[in-house]
């Protein structure tokens, strides 16, 4: 009778790697929906990756250097890049003409991100 009680199951390994895929698409999501809020507050309807690469490598400047937490808090340098993961992961699934992580389009934003991580660091050297 305990038998009943335990399913057959796929590998740990393989449970893992489900959970966790299902967590990252969910952020993936969630960070995309605050980036077409961001879009929406200038104006801009089109979906992300609807969006030539010269005009996002604008907007995300501009969101990375603008978003705050939902207490108003500046985002953590390390959250400002799982933020940039999760929209190089939604282009990526999109087909999306460039990458944000390695194109020379989105030199921009890349550099407003490294700004942050060095401004992080100076303050926690003093």
């Amino acid at each position: 009778m305990a038998e009943g009680r335990f399913v057959s199951v796929c590998s740990v390994e393989e449970f893992i790697l489900k959970a966790r895929k299902k967590n990252t698409a969910q952020k993936t999501e969630r960070d995309v929906r605050l980036l077409t809020k961001f879009l929406k507050t200038k104006v801009e309807d089109k979906k992300v990756e609807a969006i030539s690469a010269v005009e996002l490598n604008e907007y995300l400047s501009q969101f990375i250097t603008s978003v705050r937490t939902k207490d108003g808090t500046k985002y953590e340098p390390i959250s400002l890049r799982s933020l940039t993961a999760s929209f190089e992961r939604h282009l990526k699934g999109k087909d999306y003409s460039a990458s944000i992580i390695n194109d020379l389009v989105f030199d921009k934003t890349r550099k407003v991100l490294q700004s942050k991580k060095l401004k992080k660091q100076r303050k926690v050297n003093r």
